[in-house]
């Protein structure tokens, strides 16, 4: 069995003491693998989508943290993949149009 001890939940525990005591930690951790501006908006929202468990008792702080951030990063690339795809397939949808477009006005 571990020795870990779930995070306290009383008014300076919870999520606030997980933020003052993994914040500065997670940052680091994650300015290798997205930068030193976008580490930040992800220990953000890291926070914030794991809010809802901060007073459950969390055995693994780093871990749930580590792994809740990596799930944002991942989040985040495919959503941008598809904001890329769905911009380039709309291009191809507008630019077919206005060369057909073209091609009937040179008729004319």
């Amino acid at each position: 069995m571990s020795e870990a001890k779930p995070l306290e939940t009383d008014a300076d525990g919870g999520l606030n003491a997980l933020y003052r005591r993994y914040a500065a930690w997670l940052n680091r951790r994650l300015r290798t693998r997205v930068g030193p501006d976008d580490a930040a908006d992800v220990v953000q929202e890291t926070y914030v989508r794991i809010a809802p468990y901060a007073d459950k008792g969390i055995l693994h702080p780093r871990a749930l943290l580590l792994k809740v951030a990596l799930n944002v990063v991942r989040d985040h690339g495919r959503r941008e993949r598809r904001r890329r795809e769905h911009t380039a397939h709309h291009t191809q949808e507008v630019d077919l149009p206005a060369s057909s477009m073209k091609s009937s006005w040179l008729r004319l």
